[in-house]
């Protein structure tokens, strides 16, 4: 499973990768990701071409905030009555994992599938209604 670092959509991750160049390294069948950010929220697009909808699950793990997209594809289509000289059609399957900010609302998602590009949308949270992730604690005497 290939993991990516947890500030990945941060604003550090982001400026650091795409001005410095993605560090991490990938295999051939990881597909390739856009990640885009405007007022009303925040899409992921990946490329999944030759994949169906039935290759492909989605998972977000509310207490983490981890979002998971997984595919498992294989070539069943054998030929009994020829022989092949060669075959470069082969089992593909990936995992990737990206880390949702909490300014981003996870009940909102939603995910499209259409010519072979996996569209996943979150709704920015309206900032007054946002959670802060880290407070501090008053120390009360008795």
């Amino acid at each position: 499973m290939l993991v990516l670092r947890d500030d990945f959509l941060s604003p550090f991750g982001l400026v650091d990768d795409f001005l410095f160049g993605n560090t991490r390294s990938y295999t051939s069948s990881t597909p390739k990701v856009n990640a885009l950010t405007d007022e009303y929220g925040l899409t992921i697009e990946t490329a999944l071409p030759g994949m169906s909808l039935e290759d492909v699950t989605i998972e977000i793990d509310d207490n983490s905030r981890n979002l998971t997209i997984a595919a498992d594809s294989s070539n069943d289509a054998d030929n009994d009555s020829a022989t092949y000289l060669f075959r470069e059609f082969t089992t593909t399957s990936f995992s990737r994992k990206f880390k949702i900010p909490r300014t981003y609302n996870l009940e909102t998602a939603n995910a499209t599938f259409t010519n072979g590009i996996l569209t996943l949308t979150f709704d920015k949270v309206d900032s007054e209604k946002q959670v802060p992730h880290r407070r501090r604690i008053e120390i009360k005497t008795k």
